[in-house]
């Protein structure tokens, strides 16, 4: 997918910012000097200081900052400026809302003013920022390394079309060989299917497009071995093709004037998202480590007392793209119970003998989790995600189970607040994918407020 690049996003917000405070302060002045309304003094009708950010964080929420690049053209602009006047009519009952908690007595009239005012200065900035990158051909959206996998006819095709997309951003590097073959063709060969990830990694590519006229047992083939061998990379698949019987998979769709391409993988969150994300993270796990450092002193010396062995317990796990780390939890189980050749950690049970006296309690409340909030501070798991798996139940996964590693594991989920260790694995997995198939920061927030009263009830935890 072709996303305005982060600078570009950056300036659209700063603004978007900059028309609310402007919004704002234009409808105190003409609520003044337009001779409608009910008068009143000046200061009456000054805007509060606190509204000024409060406005700007409520438009910041609402406003669809997921563009997608690509050739400019009328069902561009229609579907842009829609979608504008959508999210702004969702902002405006939000403000009024604010408005009815915290300032009441804030002129109705101006209200309208402002709200008027402000669509008209994102409908203006929207057609310029749209129309000046087809005037001025402006480059908004960074460099996409492109691989395409295939030699045949339909594969240069596909590459004829994408270097036209040159000015998008879209960089060609090369194509790759599915046969043995094909190392005599004159096109620029980057690598084989056996050589793919390598290639990848070496020129940092961000989409492998796979090249098939049909989706038969032989593109089929194909589209496994790319999945495999890219399993630990950040690069995106897509299969491109002409067979309309693969749009019954449920998969998205972009037209490139001529091209139709299926995506198989995309980049679950926008640069934005993934940096809001990481923002909430490290402000949470502050807030947490620092807030539940004298319970997890407590914690610590119950444990020691309690039984032998270490407090924190260590073990290596697998998170976003496949990269391991090591996971910290508070010991709840003896020792040696780790090391038993029949040790399962999927396998949980209410009256498990290897749990210990603290350790049972711990589980029960979840309190054995709060060392994993370091993890979030390092950068290895998120407050919010799919649970980290041991890597012996990662290789298990099919093709489409390891989608739920291509967002950062989190402490809390999806899944964790529809229920605990007291539901099956492929219901686990169907949150997951509902998560992914869903994010939003709010909807992380959202899970954070549900997981507190799941923690208090204890359901399904040991």
């Amino acid at each position: 997918m072709m996303r305005y690049n982060l600078g570009y996003q950056a300036i659209i917000i700063l603004l978007d910012m900059l028309l609310v405070a402007l919004a704002l302060y234009l409808s105190y002045l003409l609520r003044i000097y337009l001779p409608i309304g009910v008068p009143g003094p000046d200061s009456a009708f000054e805007p509060p200081l606190a509204l000024y950010p409060a406005a700007g964080l409520i438009w910041w929420l609402c406003l669809d900052r997921k563009n997608r690049t690509g050739a400019f053209n009328r069902p561009q602009v229609v579907t842009a400026l829609s979608r504008l006047m959508r999210d702004h009519a969702v902002a405006c009952l939000m403000f009024l809302g604010v408005l009815y908690i915290g300032w009441r007595d804030f002129s109705r009239l101006q209200s309208g003013l402002y709200v008027g005012l402000l669509f008209i200065g994102l409908l203006i900035a929207r057609c310029f920022l749209l129309f000046g990158q087809k005037i001025f051909n402006w480059q908004v959206n960074r460099v996409r390394r492109v691989l395409i996998v295939g030699t045949d006819s339909f594969a240069r095709h596909i590459g004829h079309h994408m270097q036209s997309y040159a000015g998008a951003g879209v960089k060609l590097i090369g194509y790759v060989a599915i046969d043995a073959d094909d190392s005599h063709l004159t096109l620029p060969l980057v690598a084989t299917l056996d050589t793919l990830t390598g290639a990848v990694r070496q020129h940092q590519i961000d989409d492998v497009i796979i090249a098939n006229r049909w989706f038969d047992q032989a593109s089929s083939s194909t589209v496994d071995r790319v999945n495999h061998a890219l399993i630990e990379t950040k690069a995106s698949i897509r299969f491109a093709c002409d067979y309309a019987q693969f749009a019954y998979f449920r998969a998205q769709v972009e037209d490139m004037g001529s091209v139709t391409l299926v995506s198989l993988r995309e980049s679950i969150l926008s640069p934005i998202e993934r940096y809001s994300k990481r923002a909430l993270d490290i402000v949470f796990a502050l807030i947490a480590l620092i807030g539940a450092l004298p319970l997890m002193l407590l914690i610590a010396l119950a444990i020691r007392l309690d039984s032998r062995g270490p407090v924190i317990y260590r073990q290596e796990r697998v998170g976003q793209y496949g990269k391991r780390f090591t996971m910290y939890k508070f010991r709840t189980m003896d020792s040696g119970a780790y090391t038993m050749p029949d040790y399962v950690p999927l396998d949980k049970s209410v009256l498990d003998p290897r749990i210990t006296r603290v350790g049972r309690l711990l589980r029960q409340t979840s309190m054995d989790e709060l060392p994993q909030f370091w993890n979030v501070l390092r950068g290895d798991m998120s407050v919010v995600g799919p649970r980290p798996e041991v890597a012996t139940v990662v290789a298990q996964y099919v093709w489409w189970q390891r989608k739920r590693l291509e967002v950062p594991q989190g402490i809390t989920g999806w899944w964790q607040t529809h229920g605990r260790a007291d539901r099956p694995l492929q219901q686990d997995l169907s949150h997951d994918m509902y998560y992914i198939a869903h994010y939003s920061l709010w909807l992380d927030i959202m899970i954070i407020l549900r997981t507190i009263p799941v923690v208090l009830s204890r359901r399904g935890a040991y």
